[in-house]
């Protein structure tokens, strides 16, 4: 998913070095009738666990920059069968913590854990991605607007 970056951290970038990518690389995903922190699942319910990779990259960035993005929950949204709409939990997935890897173009990526209580039941999800969060280049945050088509969609087998 494409987007354009503007605001004060982007002031001295122009045209392509403006234009960002934060995507979805995979989702494993488990379901489990227990997991720490969370205890066990209720009656007729279990816990579904997502583990989102997430891919930022800036084709523009130099070698020595570093970007820092956080992605918040808010960014998924799952739905089970008949389009009920499932709660997902979890903390912020921070990418952009370390330079790039032998230059550029910066890419960075995370992994991190979301949870959703879901009927036991349920046998397929539909998990949308759609970007909520922060970008923060080395010259100050930016603000970003997204290109059409920025949303990614993945079926979830759950049996």
């Amino acid at each position: 998913m494409w987007y354009q970056l503007s605001g004060p951290g982007a002031a001295a970038l122009v045209g392509e070095e403006r234009i960002a990518s934060v995507s979805v690389d995979r989702v494993g995903y488990s379901v489990q009738p227990y997991v720490p922190g969370r205890k066990w699942a209720a009656r007729g319910r279990l816990w579904l666990v997502l583990e989102p990779r997430l891919t930022y990259w800036r084709p523009s960035a130099g070698t020595s920059e570093t970007d820092t993005v956080q992605v918040q929950p808010a960014s998924f949204t799952l739905t089970g069968s008949g389009g009920t709409r499932l709660r997902l939990s979890g903390s912020a997935i921070g990418l952009g913590r370390r330079p790039p890897p032998g230059g550029s173009p910066l890419t960075e990526e995370g992994t991190g854990t979301l949870i959703a209580d879901v009927p036991a039941s349920m046998r397929a999800a539909t998990l949308v991605f759609r970007f909520s969060g922060s970008i923060r280049l080395p010259k100050g945050s930016v603000s970003w607007s997204a290109y059409s088509g920025s949303v990614g969609t993945m079926r979830l087998s759950l049996r």
